[in-house]
């Protein structure tokens, strides 16, 4: 459980992170949130002005009020932002969706014109600390993040996978090559890894590629495209 928001040092001061990221030599996805169109088109300019290979649209966060969430349930707000981010940006945009809301598949309609998605967001949640007798977290709720919510992004990811053929980036809960397989398996194209960085460290990235050269070897995959979606019926 967490409720850290999104704090960040602001978009007029992240080029000196992306110039650090950027010396890795790899893509740099950029993660961005707003609360009105503007917001959203100004600072994903800004964000391609510093180098980033894609934008990843934070539509889903489920504790910061004004944005995240707020925004991601709003299907005609989340038409209106891509829309308007595609025609300003010249590098891919992702839309972030949330598992908070009532109907996925509309918001996923509504963001149709993103060029992938990326699922899930952390699942809205709460805790009470039995002897202090109130919520863990000063926000009362928070997100769920890691293991527990592993099905319900693959269940997703399958989901849209097939309802829409988009490419989608799978996140949640995933910790070893298996898991990541399961997400590639429902439709992900790629994955992204969160608390499996907190708790096993930069370690856990070699050995999910271990694990996927061992896997494909074994099964008779030559890449990982022939494994993508593979699962979906």
């Amino acid at each position: 459980m967490n409720a850290v928001g999104l704090a960040n040092p602001g978009i007029d001061n992240f080029s000196s992170e992306m110039r650090i990221a950027r010396e890795a030599g790899k893509p740099v996805i950029g993660s961005i949130f707003g609360s009105t169109v503007e917001e959203f088109i100004y600072v994903g300019r800004k964000m391609e002005e510093y180098g980033a290979s894609a934008l990843e649209l934070n539509l889903s966060c489920p504790h910061v009020i004004g944005v995240g969430s707020e925004v991601g349930s709003d299907p005609e707000l989340v038409e209106e932002i891509i829309g308007a981010l595609k025609g300003k940006v010249k590098i891919p945009v992702w839309a972030k969706l949330s598992p908070n809301v009532t109907d996925i598949l509309k918001v996923a309609e509504s963001a149709a014109l993103a060029d992938a998605f990326v699922v899930i967001n952390t699942v809205r949640g709460m805790a009470i600390d039995i002897h202090a007798r109130c919520p863990v977290l000063s926000n009362v709720y928070g997100g769920l993040s890691g293991r527990g919510i592993k099905n319900v992004g693959i269940r997703y990811t399958y989901q849209l996978y097939k309802e829409t053929g988009k490419s989608i980036i799978g996140v949640g809960g995933i910790e070893t090559y298996e898991d990541a397989l399961e997400y590639i398996m429902a439709g992900a194209s790629a994955v992204e890894i969160g608390t499996g960085l907190y708790t096993k460290g930069k370690s856990i990235f070699k050995e999910i590629c271990r694990g996927f050269s061992s896997f494909m070897d074994s099964e008779g995959f030559a890449s990982i495209r022939d494994m993508v979606g593979v699962a979906v019926q």
